[in-house]
């Protein structure tokens, strides 16, 4: 009995011991606005921080390239037995030593050393411009995933105002037949739309379920976490703020795009490329100097004077002229303006993108913009039928296809207004990003 009492305790040690450890493990992000998921994002996005590494690997690769100008200098050393047959009794092994201090450093290398330096800067600034342009990427699928679930959330709200609407109507009307104000087919038609609307908001909410998980996923966020959004006040001054104009949108985008000063950069480099490669034509010259001294055995001088007597330098240059080399030097000239050009039809494809994006979401914006006005002014209209049609309903003037006909248009301008109303945010706050602008939703960042 003690035994058993005494695993029972120790069971219960271990299960309060590991709900400690899982609780430690799991982390809580409640009410997160953008704000707080964009910069969440930017700090811990593993394709943002491959990138950092990548740029890091590039500044290594600079500062290398930077002290190819230095000499090279190293020590040698050759030490050795060998055995000498010699007349009579004195054959012997004899030990021998060289010691050498070397140096070999480039005097003119045709240009090969000072443009591979410079390209490597431009590498550099590339490897900078593909960390932003990996931000800019993040921070759209963010903004996008973010926007999704304010929009659910607004679904819902409009989902439960509709159901209890139609819960209020199931009721009247069940009350209308018991008094036989109504058919027991009218009954069920509301009964039938009631039912649907029922299942259009378990829709809706499972919706903003999945929406806040797509969203936690993008944030990368562990299984574990406990997340949840924050849904701000958003008013119509944000939404129908006003666009600059279209040319003066595109013109910031092509100054303020990592992938427009990437594609440039990578011109640059391919025009540098071809410099290194040019270098192979041209004759280079090397220093090459040292220092080394040798002893042996069996020499009948000691050690420390024939090292003194056998040091000396060396000291010399090197001329280097290519006359044939297999068309190695032809061939990477060639490459190069291939590079060249290449990377110049991607700068144009990347400036064709650029403007198809700005016009795309430009309109995008203005449509939504004008729709949203309408849709309101749509939304206003619907109501105020459906209030009518509801009060005749009550009193016998209008029947059940009528009210449910009014109660399906409400429905459908309601959602009109928040379809229309996340349109134009989407296409307003894309366009930011494209500016390089301030991404912000709402009253609460």
């Amino acid at each position: 009995m003690r035994n058993t009492h005494r695993f029972a305790l120790i069971l219960v040690i271990a299960t309060i011991a590991l709900q400690a450890v899982a609780q430690e493990e799991s982390k809580s992000y409640k009410d997160w606005t953008l704000t707080q998921c964009l910069d969440y994002a930017l700090s811990h996005n593993i394709n943002v921080l491959q990138k950092q590494v990548a740029e890091s690997s590039a500044h290594e690769t600079l500062e290398q390239s930077k002290q190819a100008f230095a000499p090279n200098i190293n020590a040698s050393t050759n030490q050795g037995y060998a055995y000498q047959n010699m007349l009579g009794p004195d054959n012997q092994s004899v030990y021998s030593a060289t010691y050498g201090i070397n140096l070999n450093m480039p005097v003119f290398s045709g240009g090969r050393l000072h443009y591979t330096k410079k390209q490597n800067e431009v590498l550099l600034e590339s490897s900078k411009e593909d960390v932003n342009a990996s931000k800019k990427q993040i921070q759209t699928s963010v903004l996008e995933a973010y926007l999704q679930v304010l929009y659910d959330n607004e679904t819902v709200k409009t989902s439960e105002k509709i159901f209890e609407l139609s819960n209020a109507e199931y009721e009247r009307s069940k009350a209308m037949y018991e008094v036989g104000k109504i058919t027991k087919s009218a009954l069920a038609q509301v009964a039938s739309q009631w039912a649907s609307n029922k299942y259009n908001l378990t829709i809706s909410r499972n919706n903003l379920r999945i929406d806040i998980l797509n969203l936690k996923q993008v944030l990368e966020l562990d299984i574990t976490d406990d997340f949840s959004v924050n849904f701000p006040e958003i008013d119509d001054a944000e939404i129908l703020a006003p666009l600059p104009d279209m040319l003066e949108i595109y013109n910031t985008a092509m100054e303020s795009m990592p992938s427009v000063k990437a594609a440039k950069l990578n011109i640059k480099s391919a025009e540098l490329s071809k410099r290194v490669a040019q270098s192979g034509w041209i004759p280079s010259i090397s220093l090459n100097a040292g220092l080394s001294g040798s002893y042996a055995t069996g020499q009948g001088i000691n050690i420390g004077e024939q090292f003194k007597q056998s040091l000396g330098p060396t000291a010399g240059l090197t001329l280097s002229v290519p006359i044939y080399d297999q068309r190695s030097t032809k061939t990477a000239v060639n490459k190069a303006n291939l590079a060249i050009e290449s990377n110049k039809l991607n700068y144009e494809l990347v400036d064709k993108e650029i403007s198809k994006n700005v016009e795309t979401l430009y309109v995008n914006a203005l449509n939504a913009q004008d729709n949203y006005i309408t849709a309101k002014e749509k939304l206003g209209y619907a109501q105020e039928s459906y209030d009518l049609v509801s009060a005749q309903y009550n009193v016998g003037m209008k029947n059940t296809v009528d009210l449910l006909t009014e109660e399906k248009n409400l429905f459908a301008a309601e959602q009109e207004v928040i379809q229309c109303r996340y349109k134009a945010i989407v296409s307003l706050q894309l366009l930011n990003v494209l500016q390089d602008k301030e991404i912000k939703v709402g009253n609460n960042n």
